[in-house]
Protein backbone atom coordinates (compact mmCIF):
# COMPACT_ATOMS: atom_id res chain seq x y z
CA UNK A 1 0.00 0.00 0.00
CA UNK A 2 2.74 2.57 0.89
CA UNK A 3 4.76 1.90 -2.37
CA UNK A 4 1.13 2.74 -4.37
CA UNK A 5 1.07 5.68 -2.77
CA UNK A 6 4.56 6.59 -3.56
CA UNK A 7 3.83 5.42 -7.09
CA UNK A 8 0.70 7.70 -7.49
CA UNK A 9 2.69 10.79 -5.93
CA UNK A 10 5.29 10.89 -8.36
CA UNK A 11 3.03 10.04 -11.10
CA UNK A 12 0.80 13.16 -10.51
CA UNK A 13 4.06 15.20 -9.45
CA UNK A 14 4.65 14.24 -13.27
CA UNK A 15 1.33 14.92 -14.83
CA UNK A 16 1.46 18.27 -12.93
CA UNK A 17 5.13 19.69 -14.55
CA UNK A 18 3.61 18.39 -17.82
CA UNK A 19 0.83 20.56 -17.10
CA UNK A 20 2.55 23.20 -16.05
CA UNK A 21 5.01 23.05 -19.01
CA UNK A 22 2.16 22.95 -21.29
CA UNK A 23 0.38 25.42 -20.43
CA UNK A 24 3.49 27.57 -21.00
CA UNK A 25 4.03 26.37 -23.86
CA UNK A 26 0.26 27.06 -25.00
CA UNK A 27 0.54 30.88 -24.40
CA UNK A 28 4.19 31.41 -25.98
CA UNK A 29 2.73 29.78 -29.13
CA UNK A 30 -0.59 31.77 -28.61
CA UNK A 31 1.26 34.95 -28.36
CA UNK A 32 3.76 34.20 -31.37
CA UNK A 33 0.79 33.67 -33.37
CA UNK A 34 -0.53 36.92 -32.64
CA UNK A 35 2.89 38.38 -33.46
CA UNK A 36 2.80 36.51 -36.67
CA UNK A 37 -0.63 37.35 -37.82
CA UNK A 38 0.43 40.59 -36.96
CA UNK A 39 3.52 41.00 -38.92
CA UNK A 40 1.38 39.66 -42.06
CA UNK A 41 -0.37 43.44 -41.89
CA UNK A 42 2.88 45.24 -41.01
CA UNK A 43 6.28 45.19 -39.74
CA UNK A 44 5.85 44.31 -35.85
CA UNK A 45 9.70 43.88 -34.32
CA UNK A 46 9.74 41.98 -31.04
CA UNK A 47 11.22 45.72 -29.78
CA UNK A 48 7.74 47.17 -30.38
CA UNK A 49 6.38 44.58 -28.09
CA UNK A 50 9.34 45.27 -25.15
CA UNK A 51 8.54 48.69 -25.62
CA UNK A 52 5.03 48.39 -25.08
CA UNK A 53 5.56 46.22 -21.47
CA UNK A 54 8.81 48.25 -20.58
CA UNK A 55 10.95 45.30 -20.84
CA UNK A 56 14.06 44.81 -22.46
CA UNK A 57 14.39 43.59 -26.24
CA UNK A 58 17.02 40.85 -25.17
CA UNK A 59 14.48 39.35 -22.76
CA UNK A 60 11.12 39.20 -24.92
CA UNK A 61 13.46 37.59 -27.62
CA UNK A 62 13.90 34.81 -25.58
CA UNK A 63 10.43 33.82 -24.34
CA UNK A 64 9.66 33.22 -28.03
CA UNK A 65 12.97 30.71 -28.61
CA UNK A 66 12.84 27.95 -27.25
CA UNK A 67 11.77 26.62 -23.53
CA UNK A 68 8.86 28.81 -22.57
CA UNK A 69 8.87 30.92 -20.16
CA UNK A 70 7.67 31.08 -16.60
CA UNK A 71 5.00 33.57 -16.53
CA UNK A 72 2.76 35.30 -13.97
CA UNK A 73 -0.65 35.52 -14.63
CA UNK A 74 0.12 39.54 -14.48
CA UNK A 75 2.58 38.79 -17.25
CA UNK A 76 0.48 37.14 -19.53
CA UNK A 77 -2.19 39.62 -18.90
CA UNK A 78 0.24 42.45 -19.90
CA UNK A 79 1.71 40.56 -22.96
CA UNK A 80 -1.97 39.98 -24.22
CA UNK A 81 -2.67 43.90 -23.40
CA UNK A 82 -0.03 44.92 -25.30
CA UNK A 83 -0.98 42.44 -28.50
CA UNK A 84 -4.87 43.83 -27.52
CA UNK A 85 -5.89 40.26 -27.28
CA UNK A 86 -8.76 39.17 -25.24
CA UNK A 87 -7.76 35.47 -23.55
CA UNK A 88 -10.34 33.11 -23.28
CA UNK A 89 -9.98 30.07 -21.08
CA UNK A 90 -10.96 26.29 -21.23
CA UNK A 91 -10.66 23.13 -19.50
CA UNK A 92 -11.23 19.71 -20.34
CA UNK A 93 -12.19 17.15 -17.32
CA UNK A 94 -9.80 14.36 -18.19
CA UNK A 95 -12.17 12.05 -16.72
CA UNK A 96 -15.33 13.12 -18.90
CA UNK A 97 -13.50 15.04 -21.48
CA UNK A 98 -16.27 17.71 -20.66
CA UNK A 99 -15.20 21.31 -21.85
CA UNK A 100 -15.41 23.66 -19.84
CA UNK A 101 -15.02 27.77 -19.48
CA UNK A 102 -15.98 30.06 -17.31
CA UNK A 103 -19.55 30.05 -17.44
CA UNK A 104 -19.94 26.48 -16.75
CA UNK A 105 -19.99 23.55 -19.11
CA UNK A 106 -19.65 24.23 -22.83
CA UNK A 107 -22.43 23.19 -25.13
CA UNK A 108 -21.49 21.52 -28.48
CA UNK A 109 -23.91 22.47 -31.15
CA UNK A 110 -23.87 19.10 -33.46
CA UNK A 111 -23.94 19.52 -37.07
CA UNK A 112 -26.23 19.16 -39.70
CA UNK A 113 -26.42 14.97 -40.36
CA UNK A 114 -24.23 13.77 -43.07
Amino acid sequence: MWLTNVKNRAASRRVRAFDRAMIRAQFASLFWAAIMEKRKHGKYPLSELAKALGRNTGEVSRWFSGNAPNWTVGTIAEVAYALDLQIRVEAVDRATGMVLTESGPKVVQPGPPT
